[in-house]
């Protein structure tokens, strides 16, 4: 009886093992993508006058520094009182650039246009369930705010990545004391966010399957889960070298090398594993780390570590 309680254990640890995504041997890997609106190998912004009532764009350009330092991500430049004038047509930006402000290749130009700054009272019906499930309708009244912006953001050479692109944003309180102002800055703080969102390239953490079938690399996979990458990689390189017919001691390195941002070589030892191995994850893993080179190519920078 003991003996098939046992079996039966292990059947069913078996079968959780084959479930469970912890049975199989990955490690994490950092990298960058562009954001929606890929603006290249920028991470400086200059911001140049914009349209609109003065104390409205200085709000926005505000919103601006503090977003992209809380993201830490660009630095930015404000040129908005400088003489740097930008005109859109055709997808095309005519810089004059009277104080030659704008140079260098990892600097984009900012234009923002003030299209709407509002704020205003007005009443909102409000739906609330009580304990009994009975939905009751309540008039309350409300503060709003709305800001629509245009933005223009280029290269020194005059690309644009946008072009007068709107970007809204709105902002609802009950709260009826707090100021007017305030309630049209969180608006804008909201439009600056979609913006933001749409140009900051993001870090992105995928999971890369090892190969651990093969007994003499458990101690190369045992460093890799231990975050010590660079010697694991020394390590699978070695082994490598001393097994170039392995096709598991090709992948793992390629895995390794993927991780620590080493896309070209990591792609040739993929194609190496690959060579002698038709396992599905390998060409999986070979795919992703060939989309990652693309990626930070696309953002000209290092992935994240």
């Amino acid at each position: 009886m003991n003996n098939l309680l046992s079996r039966g254990a292990c059947l069913a640890a078996v079968a959780l093992c084959t479930l469970a995504t912890s049975c199989v041997t990955t490690i994490p890997v950092r990298s960058r993508q562009p954001g929606p609106v890929a603006i290249g190998a920028a991470d400086q912004l200059t911001l140049v006058k914009g349209e609109g009532r003065r104390s409205a764009r200085e709000v926005v350009v505000q919103e601006v520094q503090q977003q992209a330092r809380a993201n830490g991500y660009f630095t930015v430049q404000d040129r908005s009182e400088d003489p740097i004038f930008v005109r859109v047509a055709g997808g095309h930006v005519t810089i004059d650039d009277q104080a030659k402000q704008l140079n260098g290749d990892s600097v984009r130009g900012v234009k923002i246009d003030v299209l709407e700054w509002n704020g205003s009272q007005g009443t909102r019906d409000v739906e609330s369930k009580d304990a009994k499930g009975k939905v009751t309708t309540q008039r309350v009244d409300v503060q709003v705010g709305k800001v629509l912006l245009a933005v223009t953001l280029f290269d020194t050479q005059g690309r644009a990545y946008l072009g007068e692109t709107e970007y809204e944003g709105t902002f609802e309180t009950q709260d009826m004391k707090t100021a007017r102002d305030d309630v049209v800055a969180a608006a804008a703080r909201a439009a600056v966010a979609r913006l933001m969102h749409d140009i900051t390239p993001v870090e992105v953490v995928t999971r890369v399957r090892l190969d651990d079938d093969d007994e003499g690399q458990q101690a190369i996979v045992a460093t890799a889960k231990a975050g010590n990458l660079a010697q694991a990689a020394r390590d699978a390189r070695t082994y490598v070298e001393a097994n170039p017919n392995t096709p598991s001691a090709a992948y793992n390195l390629a895995v390794l090398l993927d991780a620590m941002g080493s896309y070209e070589e990591a792609l040739a030892y993929y194609d190496q594993a690959l060579g002698g191995s038709n396992k599905d994850y390998y060409t999986a893993a070979r795919a992703e780390c060939a989309r990652r080179m693309g990626n930070a190519q696309a953002v000209g920078a290092q992935p994240a570590r």
